[in-house]
């Protein structure tokens, strides 16, 4: 805002010194540029204007008559120097004010015919004798005075010539006042205008100055402007250019991680598999041996009902029940070695089940690495945990069976032993 402000002014000042420019090459005299470049004291526009003054004021014959009387009366007493100096001071106001005009008729002609009074040695009244103090006072002593004038006719023909006599001498004495302020103004103006002009000169230096620092501050700004961009250009093109290197590396790298975890739940797929069958076959044979074991125990139960019923009704067939309860104790012996070779095959499964849960672990932990790392899409691996799962469950049933089936054992065992007892 500061070099835009400065340059409008430079461009104004400009304008306006090429307009002077123009007008002085145009015109033969001096013109106020002249006047700023010369000093003042010997500037012959001045000189030359203050006697133009003179065809203004044409002197003539009144008017010199006028001017004379006007300097005779300064010259005279001291009464006749104090109404003349009083007379120019009113002069000034003349032509603004009527009522003014007239009191300063007034008070000059009273003042004019007391002096003629007071050198002829007559006697004239006690109210036309001081005007002193402010004007107002004046005035009104000498409409005081004028009242008395008025009285006798010797007093008023001196007052009515004097206060004609007055305008004369006013107008005469108002035309060297205006004359002197009208040069007055003329060279107040011509020292303004050599004063502006010199305040306008520097504003145009300090303007043209300002203008060039921030010619040259725009083309630096402007250059690292442009080398900011040619950076940035570079720096785009550098940026675009690894981006899509990184992006290369990372598909690559996310294409291996998808092909090994594909790879890694087909390996999984096929080892829950394998465990499924070799469950199902566990399951079924320990269904098989549960069976033959379960029908075993209802036949040895239905054995025991008969030996009590017969124990109840006749506790003399000894022989029989001991028969009986040989043929019990072999099938105890039977139940023996068939709980043991269940034993022996829930061993097994247990080994197997430890060794399918060691993998599964080692599995999951594989494919939770791999998922983390890759981000890969875990469908696959809920598929696997959905397929253990059921595998688990089904084996959970066959173990609560075979839970059930040793307490029945445990149970047997007692009865036996009680019966042998």
């Amino acid at each position: 805002m500061l070099f835009l402000r400065e340059l409008l002014l430079t461009l104004f000042f400009w304008s306006t010194a090429s307009s002077w420019g123009v007008f002085r090459s145009r015109t033969s005299s001096l013109s106020i540029p002249d006047v700023w470049v010369k000093p003042l004291g010997h500037n012959p526009v001045l000189n030359d204007d203050s006697e133009n003054f003179t065809p203004f004021f044409e002197i003539d014959e009144a008017y010199e008559i006028a001017l004379a009387e006007l300097n005779q009366l300064s010259s005279k007493s001291s009464c006749h120097k104090i109404a003349s100096e009083s007379l120019v001071g009113d002069c000034r106001s003349i032509g603004i004010d009527g009522e003014e005009d007239e009191n300063s008729r007034i008070l000059f002609g009273v003042q004019l015919a007391a002096c003629e009074f007071e050198v002829d040695g007559l006697e004239f009244p006690y109210e036309c004798r001081r005007f002193e103090g402010t004007r107002e006072k004046r005035v009104r002593r000498a409409k005081e005075c004028l009242q008395k004038l008025a009285r006798k006719s010797q007093w008023w023909t001196s007052y009515s010539n004097n206060r004609a006599n007055g305008f004369s001498m006013c107008s005469a004495a108002r035309r060297e006042i205006e004359k002197d302020e009208m040069i007055n103004v003329h060279r107040n103006i011509t020292k303004t205008h050599q004063s502006l002009f010199t305040l306008i000169e520097v504003s145009l230096k300090d303007a043209w100055r300002a203008a060039n620092m921030q010619t040259e501050a725009t083309a630096k700004l402007k250059k690292s402007i442009e080398d900011l961009a040619e950076d940035y250009r570079g720096a785009k093109r550098n940026l675009a250019e690894d981006t899509t290197r990184m992006t290369d590396t990372m598909n690559g790298n996310l294409e291996r991680l998808y092909e090994r975890g594909q790879t890694a739940v087909g390996r999984l797929e096929l080892s829950i598999h394998k465990v499924r069958t070799a469950a199902d076959r566990q399951v079924n044979l320990m269904d098989e041996t549960l069976s033959s074991i379960s029908s075993t125990m209802e036949n040895s139960l239905e054995k025991f009902r008969e030996l009590d019923v017969l124990a109840e009704s006749q506790i003399m067939k000894f022989h029989a029940i001991s028969g009986t309860y040989g043929e019990l104790t072999g099938a105890h012996q039977k139940l023996t070695e068939s709980s043991e070779k269940l034993v022996q095959i829930m061993g097994n499964v247990t080994e197997a089940l430890a060794d399918i849960d060691e993998k599964v672990r080692s599995w999951e932990e594989r494919i939770s690495k791999l998922g983390h790392s890759a981000g890969l899409p875990v469908a696959s691996f809920l598929l696997g945990g959905a397929i253990l799962g059921r595998g688990w469950g089904r084996l959970n049933s066959i173990l609560v069976v075979i839970i059930g089936n040793c307490k029945t054992r445990k149970y047997l065992e007692e009865l036996l032993t009680n019966a042998g007892m």
